[in-house]
């Protein structure tokens, strides 16, 4: 993904059951390492950085409203990875109760990157608790 782009999927089941919906996982992996250049192209490597926003919407009839945002969040990922060192990592949101929703749509949109041409940040899964509990 890249600056200003968006990626849009819809397909998990929304469940009104707190135990079952309350923890929305979305889980990323950075390819190709995170780093920039300060000047040209193989110059010295600086740290890269991603700053993403993540909207989980429920899909309700139009009857019921329509589609409600739910749930959203900003993140900034920087650090200075080299190439053949990639990273997974999770995000986590609370879902609220929402009584007619159907289904939840993600929408993940680079809001500003500063990286190396190869830099890939790809949304590698999403859905209900999937990171460990520490509580």
């Amino acid at each position: 993904m890249e600056a200003g782009e968006v990626l849009e999927e819809e397909g998990l089941q929304y469940f009104k059951n707190p135990g079952k919906r309350k923890k929305i996982d979305v889980i990323f992996q950075i390819n190709k390492g995170l780093f920039d250049f300060a000047g040209a192209k193989g110059s010295t490597k600086i740290d890269g950085f991603i700053n993403y926003q993540i909207k989980l919407e429920v899909t309700q009839d139009e009857d019921d409203g329509g589609d409600v945002v739910a749930a959203s969040a900003s993140a900034t990922v920087q650090g200075l990875l080299l190439q053949t060192q990639d990273v997974t990592f999770g995000h986590r949101l609370e879902m609220p109760r929402i009584d007619k929703g159907k289904k939840v749509k993600i929408s993940v949109e680079i809001l500003d990157a500063a990286v190396h041409e190869n830099a890939k940040l790809k949304l590698q899964a999403y859905g209900y608790s999937l990171l460990e509990d520490k509580d």
